[in-house]
């Protein structure tokens, strides 16, 4: 998994992306959006399929906002305790990651699942 999150400035992350929202609510009102429907098992893996085909689609520009590096270390501890080992692992992996920003470049489709729950 190394180099499959590539830290983004906020400067380049501004001047690559061209759909871009102050908060989420301002998203909701100026895009399209839709609720993916279903029990929580068959959801998550709809909108874990979904993501993976935008992905597919933009193989070469796929951005995320992860926050790891902005929650309180009691935050990250709670969430160690709530995930599984795998994923533990790969949180460990970001956490080490020396960006003070929040946008990442998604390189590896594989971390599609874990970044979406």
């Amino acid at each position: 998994m190394k180099n499959s999150l590539i830290p983004i400035s906020t400067i380049d992350f501004n001047n690559t992306i061209n759909i871009k929202f102050n908060n989420i609510l301002d998203g909701f009102d100026f895009f399209k959006n839709f609720t993916i429907d279903g029990n929580v098992t068959c959801g998550e893996e709809k909108i874990i399929t979904f993501i993976e085909k935008i992905f597919e689609e933009n193989i070469d520009d796929t951005y995320i906002d992860f926050y790891i590096n902005r929650i309180s270390s009691e935050d990250k501890s709670n969430l160690m305790n709530l995930i599984s080992d795998n994923d533990k692992n790969t949180l460990r992996e970001f956490m080490n990651i020396t960006h003070d920003g929040v946008y990442f470049k998604l390189i590896d489709k594989n971390l599609i699942p874990f970044l979406s729950v």
